[in-house]
């Protein structure tokens, strides 16, 4: 069993593709505050990479409000879930296993 009581992931099957690893690596990264879209952008992540770890089950989107320049905007901000951070652990920092 994983750490949250799940059976372990494998990673092939749930990380299909470096891109896939490297976002949520990143996404990992941002904890509990996410990441929003405009960083995840800036790191090269593509919309469909972000939609297929939301698909999966291995991140989460919502859309908030965020102050930035004295202004409040809509941000859409993306969290790992439990089954995204067993995913990474399985990979042990992405050494696939």
């Amino acid at each position: 069993m994983g750490p949250n009581g799940n059976r372990p992931i494998a990673l092939s099957a749930k990380l299909r593709s470096s891109a896939q690893r490297h976002a949520l690596a990143v996404i990992a990264a941002a904890g509990s505050d996410g990441a929003t879209q405009t960083l995840l952008t800036a790191h090269g992540l593509s919309l469909r990479t972000i939609a297929a770890l939301v698909k999966r089950g291995l991140v989460t989107m919502a859309r908030e409000k965020v102050r930035t320049g004295g202004k409040w905007v809509d941000a859409d901000k993306v969290w790992v879930t439990d089954a995204g951070r067993d995913a990474l652990a399985a990979g042990e920092a992405f050494g696939e296993g």
